[in-house]
């Protein structure tokens, strides 16, 4: 089975906890972490530097065009950063626990 690190920033913290607690019930995702962030960036001509936060989360094959969809939905930005890495090596202990907390997944 194939894993993803999948990553977002987002400025509202509280905006991007909902996006993934919302991912969590449906378990589309096992788990998520999240730290904040200084961006710096140009945006429509001007440097920018933003305050955000970064939110990382794991799935699956199956869970990453779900998820992907999922937060260009509820992203409030014009052009969300979203990256998705496929995990070359984890530990089995862990892929079996990721594999059953994306349970939602198969439903």
């Amino acid at each position: 089975m194939k894993f993803y690190r999948m990553t977002f920033t987002i400025d509202d913290q509280g905006a991007g906890e909902k996006i993934a607690a919302e991912l969590l019930e449906r378990r589309w995702i096992a788990c998520s972490q999240q730290s904040a962030v200084l961006s710096r960036y140009h945006w429509k001509g001007t440097l920018e530097e933003t305050p955000e936060w970064k939110f990382e989360l794991k799935t699956t094959l199956a869970g990453r065009e779900k998820v992907t969809d999922f937060i260009l939905q509820n992203h409030p930005y014009e052009v969300p950063e979203l990256l998705c890495e496929e995990i070359d090596s984890l530990n089995p202990a862990y892929s079996l626990w990721l594999e059953e907390e994306c349970a939602g997944l198969n439903a």
